[in-house]
């Protein structure tokens, strides 16, 4: 689920006074922290639908990165950052407070340091003043724990998933007092929209990648209360559909897979489609059957000849043009159920 909401009161400070030094909580470095690695053509899909595109100065604006990890969307804003600022004439230089990146370990502050200093320097800043500019961008801490003064123009990002009984106690009650409307067995994400709503400047966007619980469970009521108090204006991408699975065969079309061969014995009896069958037969039979049982939306079994690059298809409702008709037709449905998006 992409989130996009806009921001039309005024700033509210959290209120913690000092930042929180995130060392006193013990961080292990060996924990996966609930990330989750996003592609990269849902981080452009969100970039797109918040409007952090190279036509506009983004320069002359700020984004935040929350949890930014190694940099799955830090990079590509890095890009849209270097490109929009060659389009209006803007030194990247001079738009180094224009990202703001977050992150509890160390070894991912590395990593997206790198990537944004890799880049700078390829857009032609020398490369100690990209490090510079790397090492003002992005920082070592918590987002959530973290005092966030000045007004910003996008909170953009995949936030992490824990749930804060998995907290340890101390960062945990930290948490619950930075973020009103984490409650009850609560995720972090919640804290994660909460805190990226409040700092955002009038008709500012938050763009995340977030499951739908929060808008049905108990512990989301605090957070939806504030969005609906007219704190935020409401744009969800969601859906009714479950998830779309196929699956894509290739089998070499040699005289292994065409041979025909009784079923192994076993102490289940075999069953009788599978006797008199090739291998590449009952891989087809036993693919066509997860599609017939709904555990596959559709599929592709696929037999190619190594040695003149042809294609057979053992059974013509797994031929791929089924199966791009099946994913063709689920695109369809998913546009026609969100038509109030700007699709292209």
């Amino acid at each position: 689920m992409v989130t996009r909401q806009r921001n039309v009161g005024r700033q509210l400070s959290l209120g913690l006074g000092e930042e929180v030094d995130v060392n006193v909580f013990g961080i292990d470095e060996g924990d996966q922290h609930g990330e989750v690695f996003t592609r990269r053509w849902i981080v452009e899909l969100i970039l797109d639908l918040v409007g952090y595109t190279p036509d506009r100065d983004l320069g002359a604006m700020v984004a935040v990165e929350p949890a930014c990890g190694a940099g799955a969307f830090l990079a590509p804003m890095v890009e849209r950052l270097i490109d929009s600022c060659r389009r209006h004439r803007r030194d990247i230089e001079e738009a180094g407070g224009a990202l703001r990146a977050f992150d509890l370990l160390p070894a991912n502050v590395e990593l997206a340091r790198k990537a944004v200093a890799t880049a700078i320097s390829d857009a032609g800043v020398q490369p100690a003043r990209a490090a510079m500019f790397a090492a003002e961008a992005v920082r070592c801490a918590d987002f959530l724990l973290t005092e966030h003064n000045a007004e910003v123009d996008f909170v953009i990002g995949n936030p992490p998933y824990i749930r804060l009984e998995d907290v340890p106690k101390a960062r945990c009650a930290a948490y619950r007092r930075a973020c009103p409307t984490m409650r009850g067995r609560s995720d972090i994400f919640v804290g994660f929209i909460d805190t990226g709503l409040r700092p955002l400047t009038p008709g500012g966007v938050l763009g995340f990648i977030v499951a739908d619980r929060w808008m049905h469970n108990q512990y989301g009521s605090d957070l939806r209360l504030y969005i609906t108090e007219g704190n935020a204006e409401r744009g969800i991408i969601t859906s009714p559909l479950r998830p779309w699975l196929g699956y894509f065969m290739v089998i070499e079309d040699n005289d292994e897979w065409n041979r025909v061969s009784a079923p192994r014995s076993s102490v289940w009896p075999a069953d009788p489609a599978f006797n008199a069958a090739t291998a590449a037969d009952r891989a087809a039979i036993f693919i066509d059957r997860m599609v017939r049982e709904r555990l596959l939306d559709a599929a592709c079994v696929v037999m190619a000849n190594r040695v003149t690059g042809g294609v057979r298809y053992t059974q013509d409702h797994l031929a791929f043009q089924a199966f791009a008709a099946a994913m063709f037709g689920r695109c369809l449905q998913f546009k026609a159920i969100n038509a109030d998006l700007p699709w292209p």
